[in-house]
């Protein structure tokens, strides 16, 4: 019966209804104001609620605590409210045998509760514009493009902790296409009346991270038609601007990685800072990056010592101190390009935390030269003593 006058009656209905929503924590409020066919607002008025084809639970409070009547029955203003869990609800009124469908689609929805989107093979779920206010274009005031934010609410560390934040970027200072895609913590990035963009202040003391992605053409290098970045900025104050350091930056041909000491997301988490376990994987390197070179016809020891020659090829050094040594990080085609590695020693060479360490002339290895200053022949700098962890081998940051 309900279904036959859904459909049967509504065209007929001589009632006319206005509805507001609100909103409150737990369950939905939503209000209604029904009208006779002639103007005034309808008193003492039962209407039921459906969910589907059953009645809907309602409930007098925000919590849930308390069931509300269905029918509601709406007062001398013709109003009438109730609470109720999110979803789709149509309302109705007696009819004989039967109803009379005043609003078959009322949506009640309560932002804080949790919510599900569901898309099709056709249709998205979600789609987020961004729209600059007139009065900020009007006042030339700075605007962030942000489209969500992300935080938590509860546990311990939360004032300690900063929102991710999603969006879009165009460029210039006219609208445009987004032409890059960031994800940042514990900042953002702002873009004044101009089009020239800057960090915004943290929001918490602690490090600020970027993940960055384009599809521009014509960067990437390797054929690829995008960019990418990876940088953090070291922990400071509430209200400090961040200064990243980029741990992945490819924008051509070329991909920049972290030169550093490896700490590649430094000070995100003392324990997290390397990629590779120092001492308990099976390869011996805790480096940032590796590079390929030219394959070789078979596998080389880890942690050897090879130099390039003008015409790119690997070979070991023809004398101390060699031009453009190299260190060995995996198997037939790769080196260690930044970061800490093992580096394998010339028989009998004894070294000490912080000797400069080049290549030897004794085949795949080296050696220390605390005089040498040329960076184009050092391999790096000691951590350890020689053999303090592997006989024969010392753990060194490379250049």
């Amino acid at each position: 019966m309900l279904e036959h006058h859904w459909f049967k009656r509504i065209s007929f209905g001589t009632l006319v209804l206005l509805l507001a929503a609100g909103s409150a924590s737990g369950k939905a409020k939503h209000f209604g104001q029904l009208f006779s066919e002639s103007g005034p607002p309808r008193s003492e008025a039962e209407l039921y609620v459906f969910k589907g084809r059953e009645l809907a639970i309602l409930y007098g409070d925000s919590e849930g605590r308390t069931e509300h009547e269905n029918p509601v029955t709406t007062g001398k203003d013709g109003m009438y409210w109730f609470y109720a869990d999110n979803g789709r609800y149509a309302i109705a009124e007696k009819a004989g045998s039967g109803y009379n469908i005043i609003n078959p689609e009322v949506h009640i929805f309560d932002p804080e509760e949790p919510q599900t989107l569901t898309a099709s093979s056709s249709e998205v779920a979600l789609t987020l514009t961004h729209a600059a206010p007139k009065e900020d274009e009007a006042e030339n005031k700075e605007t962030t493009d942000t489209s969500i934010v992300m935080r938590r609410e509860d546990g311990p560390e939360i004032p300690k902790k900063g929102p991710w934040r999603m969006k879009y970027v165009g460029s210039g200072k006219e609208p445009s296409p987004p032409r890059s895609f960031l994800l940042l913590y514990n900042t953002d990035l702002r873009k004044d009346a101009e089009g020239r963009e800057s960090w915004a202040p943290r929001d918490v003391e602690d490090v600020c991270i970027l993940f960055k992605t384009s599809a521009a053409n014509g960067t990437g290098g390797w054929g690829w038609g995008g960019y990418f970045r990876y940088a953090v900025a070291e922990s400071g104050p509430a209200g400090s601007h961040p200064v990243f350091r980029d741990a992945v930056n490819v924008t051509g041909s070329p991909v920049n990685t972290a030169g550093s000491l490896l700490k590649v997301g430094a000070g995100i988490d003392k324990n997290t800072r390397y990629f590779r376990n120092r001492y308990g994987n099976w390869v011996p390197f805790a480096f940032s990056t590796t590079y390929g070179s030219p394959a070789v016809p078979e596998p080389q020891r880890y942690g050897e010592g090879r130099v390039i020659d003008r015409a790119g090829r690997f070979s070991h050094a023809p004398e101390k101190g060699a031009l453009h040594p190299q260190v060995i990080a995996s198997g037939f085609l790769s080196y260690a390009a930044a970061g800490e590695a093992f580096v394998k020693l010339a028989p009998g060479v004894t070294v000490k935390p912080g000797n400069t360490l080049v290549a030897s002339a004794h085949g795949g290895c080296a050696e220390v030269d605390n005089a040498q200053m040329d960076l184009d022949r050092i391999i790096g700098w000691a951590l350890e003593k020689s053999g303090q962890t592997t006989k024969g081998y010392v753990f060194v940051v490379l250049k």
